[in-house]
């Protein structure tokens, strides 16, 4: 159940520890003076939901809950499991905000579920738009069933099998 949870953690910490040294330390401080938190809660549910914030005093704020919602236990193969899994899926809600060393404010929210990660900021990179000749090409293309497709093209339209050896080769 906390699969999703500790994946975005570690996630996290990855990419921040991959980065040059030079772009790791945010703030760099000249002293031992400690940052003091501003505020500080949270709280954790029998239920397996919880729930914190803190604040601290170079302008950081996290927020982040999380809860089980009930969903079905499905093997790699999407088969149901049969293990006695109750198939609970841990739900991470959060956000947390920053100024980064230019100055410029960083505010990230996120969701982790069944899907996956999700993160939403102004400042994450989005992909380019779709060049209009591309996206008239796909309107154009015919919307079949794509198992169709595959099966009708397995061995190809002037491919025959040998049927004694079920193989494309003759010999």
């Amino acid at each position: 159940m906390n699969i999703i949870y500790n994946l975005a953690i570690v996630t996290f910490s990855v990419s921040v520890w991959s980065m040059p040294q030079a772009q790791r330390v945010a703030h760099p401080q000249t002293s031992n003076t400690a940052i003091p938190i501003i505020s500080q809660s949270g709280s954790v549910g029998a239920d397996g939901s919880f729930n914190f914030t803190y604040e601290t005093g170079n302008g950081i704020h996290v927020q982040e809950g999380g809860y089980l919602k009930k969903g079905e236990a499905r093997l790699n193969d999407g088969s149901q499991s049969a293990d006695g899994n109750d198939g609970d899926i841990q739900v991470i809600v959060g956000a947390f905000a920053y100024k980064s060393p230019d100055g410029t404010d960083i505010q990230l929210q996120y969701t982790a579920d069944e899907n996956g990660f999700h993160p939403v900021g102004a400042h994450l990179p989005t992909p380019p738009p779709i060049p209009p000749e591309i996206q008239r090409a796909l309107t154009l293309l015919p919307q079949s069933d794509p198992h169709e497709a595959q099966q009708s093209n397995v061995n190809g339209p002037h491919q025959q099998f040998n049927q004694q050896t079920n193989s494309p080769f003759n010999f």
